[in-house]
């Protein structure tokens, strides 16, 4: 699944990683707003992939019982359960890169939330010293 949304996300945390300092609350209301609702969106492919990860599984677990099943006949059990997970392989290559991509995409949105409180408390600090100056 190629997104169009963790790079325009990595490119706004980019740039409030190099201009953090020198930009205004209006600035900075502008680029959170922007990041909240990519936010939204990656959420919404957190989703996707993480059901994309338990069908996996749930493919795997259900190609292991079939082929264990159809080995049954020919084998004793337990090497009919090594054998039927041996033919799964190419099922636990699936269910580890979709768990892979959920995991990372997981990581991901924590990480943006995590920008988007530092966001937050840059912007009440401008504000505190706004409203400083602002007195004197």
């Amino acid at each position: 699944m190629k997104s169009e949304t963790i790079p325009a996300i990595a490119d706004i945390i980019d740039f409030y990683h190099k201009n953090s300092v020198k930009m205004g609350i209006s600035d900075l209301l502008r680029l959170r707003d922007n990041l909240a609702a990519r936010s939204y969106h990656l959420a919404e492919e957190c989703a996707k992939i993480k059901l994309s990860y338990n069908e996996a599984y749930f493919i795997r677990k259900i190609g292991v019982a079939r082929a264990k099943n159809a080995l049954m006949n020919q084998h004793s059990g337990i090497k009919a359960e090594s054998l039927a997970m041996v033919e799964g392989e190419s099922l636990f290559n699936d269910e580890i890169q979709a768990e892979a991509a959920a995991y990372r995409i997981d990581l991901l949105l924590k990480q943006v939330n995590a920008v988007l409180r530092a966001m937050e408390q840059r912007i009440a600090h401008l504000r505190t010293e706004y409203e400083r100056t602002a007195k004197q």
